[in-house]
């Protein structure tokens, strides 16, 4: 569809752009300008052939906006990161480009009249920075229970410090230095079992 806007004797830029197209395959031809107007394009006109990529992996980065400032054109790249403006004046020139997760940035350019400028175009990915994580203890209401009974004197408690201070390697070991706990070991197996439970 591109092609048709033409002319019939095509410029040196054209003809080196649609040489690049053929060499890069049709995906080449797909990224052109949403907004560009060729009519007024001179034999001199230049043209910019870019893909745009991560500048960490090199990963092409597709349907990122490419922009000329200063004018109306306009383009979006192909799912090889690929984009094309045609028919452009000599000069200076400033491409514009943003993509979603990367940092925008600005190039500026400078075409040679008939020049066909094909450049990788790198952008750098956004850090993203997590907020903090807050952690409640919502045991705060059970040890506070456990500390009023204890206060009360009533029963057995035992304590973190309690537990660091025995030094064990297992809850029966904790357990029976409770008063009122025993340790009963049967075929090499140990359990916690209070003095005066019932048989079984």
């Amino acid at each position: 569809m591109a092609l048709k806007s033409w002319s019939r004797r095509p410029s040196s830029a054209r003809l080196a752009v649609l040489m690049f197209a053929l060499y890069q395959g049709p995906a080449a031809l797909l990224a052109t300008p949403t907004r560009q107007d060729n009519a007024g394009a001179g034999p001199d006109s230049s043209a910019i052939v870019g893909r745009l990529v991560a500048r960490d992996s090199h990963e092409p980065i597709p349907r990122a906006r490419v922009a000329l400032s200063d004018t109306p054109l306009t383009t979006t790249t192909d799912s090889s990161g690929r984009f094309t403006f045609t028919g452009l004046p000599p000069g200076a020139h400033t491409l514009e480009i943003r993509a979603v997760g990367y940092a925008p940035a600005t190039w500026p350019v400078t075409l040679a009249p008939g020049q066909v400028l094909a450049h990788d175009f790198e952008l750098t990915l956004l850090a993203y920075q997590l907020p903090e994580v807050v952690v409640k203890d919502k045991g705060l209401r059970r040890f506070a229970d456990f500390e009023r009974r204890r206060q009360s004197g009533m029963g057995a408690f035992i304590t973190r410090e309690r537990i660091d201070r025995a030094n064990t390697a297992s809850l029966v070991d904790v357990l029976v230095t409770v008063r009122g706990v025993k340790q009963v070991c049967i075929s090499n197996e140990c359990v916690a079992k209070m003095v005066r439970s019932p048989p079984g």
